[in-house]
């Protein structure tokens, strides 16, 4: 599940410059979560500019990577369900 948690916006032209995000997820009990921030040269001339003020949460999320996001976070449930790296002492 991805959430946008700020927007950083040009007051000239309304137009999003930084969106920053959390995203998390839950497999077989195991989580994981990510959090991040994506850069935009806004096109304010362009055919799908939405102005800040008339943005949805739907309409920002689909402006990210989230096949790059699910990836993220599918390696990290990998890694805890089968570890490379454990730490402890063995007489313990």
């Amino acid at each position: 599940m991805i959430n946008i948690v700020q927007l950083e916006r040009n007051t000239a032209d309304s137009g999003v410059i930084n969106v920053h995000w959390t995203a998390s997820k839950t497999v077989g009990g195991i989580e994981a979560y990510v959090c991040g921030s994506e850069g935009f040269t806004p096109d304010t001339n362009g055919a799908g500019f939405i102005p800040y003020e008339s943005l949805v949460e739907a309409d920002v999320i689909a402006w990210l990577d989230s096949a790059s996001i699910e990836e993220t976070l599918d390696s990290i449930i990998a890694e805890k369900q089968a570890p490379q790296v454990t730490s402890g002492i063995p007489w313990v």
